[in-house]
């Protein structure tokens, strides 16, 4: 953009910049599993539904890969994520413990049956966005309060009456999620430090 200053045009008061066209990232949504022949090097988002027990070796013919979301796609190994750039994960439950010191995960969503621990990601060094309201088991909640550098955090009311006093320190957003009574919400934000008496209530229909 800088480099664009000397062919750029005023218009008005001010200067419009067009930057040159890029490819945009490579998107591919999958249904029924992971398909070989559709995996290619240049994909960096993908989406798999009802994969069952996706077998993620596959997963090295994307070296680009930035986004992935498992939908209903238990996984077993977890270790070939630790290949990728991935910077943001949606994942059925399970062992996140290869996930421990993943260089580049920025934010990670765990959904499913199977208990989950929170262990791992203590090391993982950027992670900032956590929703874990779709896991219906953490075992150790607590330790999203070792989770110094979340910033976003995303739970049901029960795990969030279970955290209590391990709400992580450096929070700058957080959502309560599912059908929550207003009395209880507000509640549940002045148990984060905020005052009730801003909160905005929007209501309406959307068809």
């Amino acid at each position: 953009f800088l480099d664009g200053l000397e062919d750029a045009e005023p218009i008005g008061d001010y200067l419009e910049l067009l930057p040159a066209i890029t490819r945009p990232p490579v998107s591919v949504v999958l249904n029924g599993g992971l398909d070989h022949s559709a995996l290619r090097e240049s994909i960096q988002e993908l989406t798999v539904h009802d994969a069952g027990a996706a077998d993620l070796t596959l997963l090295a013919a994307t070296p680009r890969l930035r986004r992935i979301w498992l939908n209903r796609s238990p996984f077993g190994d977890l270790g070939p994520l630790r290949e990728l750039p991935l910077e943001s994960a949606a994942l059925t439950a399970g062992d996140l413990g290869a996930l421990a010191g993943h260089p580049t995960l920025r934010a990670l969503a765990v959904s499913g049956e199977d208990p989950v621990s929170l262990a791992a990601l203590t090391s993982v060094p950027h992670l900032y966005g956590l929703d874990l309201s779709g896991a219906a088991q953490v075992t150790d909640l607590d330790m999203a309060g070792k989770l110094a550098g979340l910033r976003y955090l995303a739970l049901r009311a029960d795990q969030w009456a279970a955290l209590r006093d391990h709400t992580p320190p450096n929070l700058a957003a957080a959502a309560l999620i599912g059908q929550v009574p207003l009395p209880d919400a507000l509640d549940w934000a002045a148990g984060l430090g905020l005052d009730p008496a801003s909160v905005v209530r929007h209501s309406g229909r959307l068809g």
